[in-house]
């Protein structure tokens, strides 16, 4: 999985396969199903975005909770030598080689840039807190929000940094709080933070989160939007209409692939979650079509908008397919419920090659096999990686909190400006940390308080 999250670097050298690759599909496969209503009968058609919760979050079999298989996220016991290596050759070599022998793991930046990373982000949430809030409010009480912690190892290097770097007042009146659905990584992160008493730790999906927290809070979410279940919708020419889509699960397999036989229906949109989130993230334009954000041809997106004419110039039937983060928008609906003084911390990627068809489509992984799509997939075997649709991202945090400031970067511009790079700077002068997972941004709020000013 590492070898694609490289980002662009493998993106701009594959940008005429890849568009082979859309005119081929669209040539031999046919756009959409028959669009039309069926009755549930004996079987009980999913929304995608339950589908895909069972696939990834299922108790003691989804792709996160399978405790025979291990958490997939791979550990790194010791920080990379990156100023003893010669430089990109040897780094890559060498990240190749730590991941040889667990093809089904992945790694993150925070793992392979350890502690460099995290400290940035600790060195950004130093920032935001005391432009942010009122230093009375946070000398007595404030807390920071990790959803979904990985191993432990962002908390741990923020807590590092806190206690060498933000004053005894600030960081005495922390209290860090790890909020994990996966009790495979619970367990993890309380090994690896065994001596930080100031950490609590929550076996929950965030969606369950019970209680209001009224003082000053950072909420971070690294890489951890882009595996939450999605919703699929298509819209159909002929009809003018938008469709809702579910699974329906067949119990039969391809026996040449032993890949599932799972079916796509079509009901007409009503879903309500699914609704709020594509007015609430502006996915729509005014006329019902996919919007097209401000300066789309110098961000990732365009390839979703070349596909789309290839697949309608193609296409006898065509339609357009969108994948819908309906489960990020309830997560966000959430936060801003029970952490009324919060501000959020946001690190993702916003584009996947090798992803699947459709707007803001997955890519669906199972070791070093890729699947073409969600439904053929074998269930709970495979990572199930959305692209984040910062835009979108941004506009529904723009609705809910109304912050003076958002502010979205590419992840490279956030380390040159937060991180000391210095210390993953090779022989050559090569920088891994700034140079590697290039289609990643970090988007973070904060407020300029009347006491700041």
């Amino acid at each position: 999985m590492y070898n694609y999250l490289r980002g662009y670097f493998l993106q701009w050298n594959n940008t005429l396969s890849s568009f082979y690759r859309i005119v081929h599909s669209a040539t031999l496969q046919p756009r959409c199903s028959q669009l039309h209503t069926v009755g549930c009968g004996a079987v009980r058609d999913k929304l995608f975005r339950e589908y895909i919760f069972e696939s990834l979050y299922a108790k003691d079999k989804g792709y996160f909770m399978d405790a025979s298989k291990g958490p997939p996220l791979k550990e790194t016991t010791s920080p990379i030598p990156f100023q003893e290596l010669s430089g990109p050759e040897q780094y890559y070599s060498l990240v190749a080689q730590r991941y040889a022998n667990h093809p089904n793991s992945w790694s993150t930046p925070v793992e392979l840039f350890q502690p460099w990373y995290g400290y940035a982000i600790a060195r950004c949430i130093q920032h935001i807190v005391e432009q942010s809030f009122d230093r009375h409010q946070l000398v007595k009480e404030w807390h920071i929000i990790e959803v979904g912690g990985g191993n432990g190892t962002l908390a741990r290097c923020i807590l590092q940094y806190a206690k060498q770097y933000y004053g005894a007042p600030l960081c005495n009146a922390l209290k860090y709080h790890i909020v994990e659905v996966s009790p495979l990584f619970v367990e993890r992160q309380r090994k690896r933070l065994l001596n930080h008493p100031s950490v609590f730790f929550h076996s929950m999906s965030i969606l369950d989160w019970p209680e209001t927290i009224s003082s000053p809070c950072i909420v971070i979410f690294c890489e951890v939007l882009d595996n939450l279940p999605h919703d699929r919708v298509e819209w159909d020419d002929e009809t003018k209409t938008w469709y809702e889509c579910r699974i329906r699960e067949t119990p039969e397999k391809n026996t040449s692939t032993d890949n599932n036989n799972n079916a796509i229906v079509h009901f007409p949109l009503q879903d309500k979650w699914i609704i709020s989130t594509m007015q609430d993230w502006n996915i729509l334009s005014e006329n019902g079509q996919i919007a097209a954000p401000l300066h789309i041809f110098s961000t990732p997106y365009w390839l979703y908008y070349l596909q789309n004419m290839v697949d309608r110039l193609l296409s006898s039937n065509p339609c357009t397919v969108l994948y819908v983060p309906t489960v990020a928008h309830q997560v966000l609906t959430t936060i801003r419920r029970y952490f009324p003084q919060s501000h959020l911390l946001v690190a993702d990627f916003d584009f996947l090659p090798q992803a699947t068809r459709g707007f803001f489509a997955p890519v669906v992984q199972n070791g070093t096999k890729t699947f073409s799509s969600i439904e053929e997939a074998p269930k709970t075997t495979c990572d199930i990686l959305f692209p984040v649709y910062f835009p979108g991202l941004s506009r529904a945090i723009q609705r809910l909190w109304n912050p003076n400031y958002i502010q979205i970067w590419k992840q490279s511009k956030f380390l040159k400006t937060y991180a000391d790079s210095k210390h993953t700077r090779t022989k050559s002068g090569f920088n891994p940390m700034l140079s590697d997972f290039t289609n990643t941004r970090i988007l973070f709020t904060r407020n300029y308080t009347s006491h700041n000013k």
